[in-house]
């Protein structure tokens, strides 16, 4: 087809052939018509794999959600942090509850169960290791550390206070509902 419109393009001697144009216009509406009957597939194919993702996600509910809604206790003291993870992780049908500070949390801790304590390590009143190690022994809660504190060494704190996870900021959703999918919740918290 392009050879024909260059011949088309190049004929200079005013002498236009009406059967090479009549060809060239056929060869132009027959690549058109492969390009819709291509698209209407592609589009076909789009469709199937829209409806198969849905009746996957239908399915099975996140991982993070694979025991039910939990009851998360969120502690981190910088307020756009708390409240964008708070939202996120409402988002995804978990029950949110957020403190500020290691007194905070343990108020929180006394006078309702949680199924899960997400905290960051550096907290106005003391660390995450001390609140962790705390509530460990009052509750046996699971917990995730999320921080800017990244080494070995704070990983290693990390797992000797309780926590289960340790994740370094920044942290991205499903870095944390992938951590609570690897936690094993048998129930929820009485309550």
């Amino acid at each position: 087809m392009s050879s024909r419109l260059a011949q088309l393009a190049g004929d200079r001697s005013g002498e236009r052939s009406d059967a090479l144009v009549a060809e060239a216009v056929a060869d132009l509406s027959t690549a058109m018509e492969e390009l819709r009957v291509a698209d209407e597939e592609l589009r076909q194919q789009n469709e199937e794999l829209v409806a198969a993702r849905q009746s996957v996600d239908e399915e099975q509910p996140p991982s993070s959600l694979a025991a039910g809604p939990l009851r998360i206790l969120l502690v981190e003291d910088h307020a756009d942090t708390a409240f964008t993870i708070s939202q996120l992780l409402r988002h995804v049908g978990h029950d949110v509850v957020l403190a500020q500070s290691i007194a905070g949390a343990l108020e929180r801790a006394g006078s309702e169960p949680f199924d899960l304590l997400i905290s960051d390590l550096g907290l106005p009143d003391g660390s995450g290791w001390e609140l962790m190690s705390k509530l460990r022994e009052q509750t046996g809660i699971q917990g995730i550390a999320y921080s800017g504190y990244g080494t070995q060494d704070d990983i290693r704190r990390s797992r000797e206070a309780g926590f289960a996870r340790h994740l370094t900021k920044p942290v991205t959703l499903d870095q944390i509902l992938d951590a609570i999918g690897q936690l094993s919740f048998q129930e929820s918290a009485p309550g």
